[in-house]
């Protein structure tokens, strides 16, 4: 993350601002990703990628996997999920178009669907909605659910929807969803929606940081943590939540990070240590 380095060398070596400034410069997270940004969030996200790099490095220098200095693995395979995305065939600009096609309705989310199962053996799915209105996301849904029976399949709205319209989601995809992941935009809202469904709720928005869980989970906003190295601060980091998730019996699994192959290896090695962790993890990567 190098526009948070910056922003907290900027902090650590002095600038124009006040001092403090960016402590106190609390602001919702442009990408929509983390809720409210702060400087502990920019510094975690800092720290993660020191943290992986001397793991691997250290793990070189010692011929071990970076499973190992972690304690060890308690699974061979790690499990991941295929991420659909509402997509043109090209730029609407114009441009080359690529061979995915266009997915712009319950038809084209199936054929990326199949082309994931049948080309790299991903066997759940989700789907990054809060793009066309709730009903068209809906028959998406129930059209993969059609296409591939008793496969999980996650919905993803990125905290777009009301309260009422999450219900009316989890009301008519009940039975159809794995989960539902961040169909509000905070812990308030988010425990709203679950005090009215019985389809368990995950987050990558909500909870990031340690200091954001005992709301959550006090009331019962979320059933599953989505963790991410980046966000909370490193694999060692990522394993503390781990055993919070476990010790208060919250799901635990693994958000994508529009990641490539380091960042992937980095979560697999310890995915691969987590005990309980029941649910494939996101994937952007391939």
């Amino acid at each position: 993350d190098l526009n948070g380095l910056f922003a907290l060398a900027d902090e650590v070596c002095g600038d124009s601002r006040p001092a403090g400034a960016l402590a106190a410069d609390h602001r919702v997270d442009a990408g929509g990703l983390r809720g409210v940004q702060s400087a502990d969030k920019i510094r975690l996200s800092v720290v993660s990628a020191f943290e992986v790099a001397c793991l691997d490095a250290l793990g070189k220098a010692l011929g071990l996997p970076v499973h190992a200095l972690l304690g060890g693995k308690v699974r061979s395979t790690v499990e991941y999920s295929a991420y659909l995305f509402y997509r043109w065939a090209a730029h609407p600009a114009g441009g080359e178009r690529d061979d995915w096609g266009a997915a712009l309705d319950p038809a084209g989310i199936v054929a990326q669907a199949r082309r994931f199962a049948d080309t790299y053996g991903f066997a759940s799915f989700k789907l990054k909605g809060g793009v066309f209105p709730p009903d068209d996301e809906i028959a998406a849904i129930r059209a993969l659910a059609e296409a591939f029976p008793g496969h999980p399949l996650r919905l993803d709205p990125n905290g777009a929807w009301s309260v009422p319209t999450a219900l009316y989601v989890a009301d008519r995809l009940k039975g159809v969803l794995e989960y539902l992941e961040d169909p509000t935009g905070s812990t308030q809202s988010m425990a709203a929606v679950a005090a009215s469904t019985d389809v368990p709720l995950a987050t990558n928005m909500c909870v990031t940081t340690l200091a954001e869980v005992p709301e959550a989970f006090a009331t019962d906003a979320v059933q599953i943590v989505l963790s991410d190295h980046h966000y909370w601060g490193g694999l060692h980091r990522t394993r503390e939540l781990a055993a919070l998730c476990r010790t208060f019996g919250v799901g635990l699994s693994m958000h994508s990070n529009t990641h490539l192959g380091i960042s992937l290896a980095a979560m697999t090695h310890v995915a691969a240590t987590v005990p309980g962790l029941a649910y494939a993890c996101d994937s952007h990567y391939p």
